[in-house]
């Protein structure tokens, strides 16, 4: 579903010549669906979390590599 709405999505940049012009999808979204990526989304927990930290560790490295230069 996420490529159809993309492709919807650059279609309408064809479609659209003036403003406010909108594109109704026929597309539903699954309650239990919306439900479990709420869920996992960005949540920390003991199976990540030290992956995370090693990944925030590089990021702030690299930032402040970049700002020395």
């Amino acid at each position: 579903m996420q490529i159809d709405i993309v492709r919807a999505s650059l279609d309408l940049l064809d479609y659209a010549w003036t403003p406010r012009t909108t594109l109704q999808r026929p597309d539903v979204w699954s309650v239990e669906e919306d439900a479990l990526w709420r869920e996992r989304y960005m949540r920390v927990d003991d199976t990540n979390r030290d992956i995370l930290a090693k990944a925030g560790m590089e990021r702030r490295q690299a930032q402040a590599a970049r700002k020395r230069r």
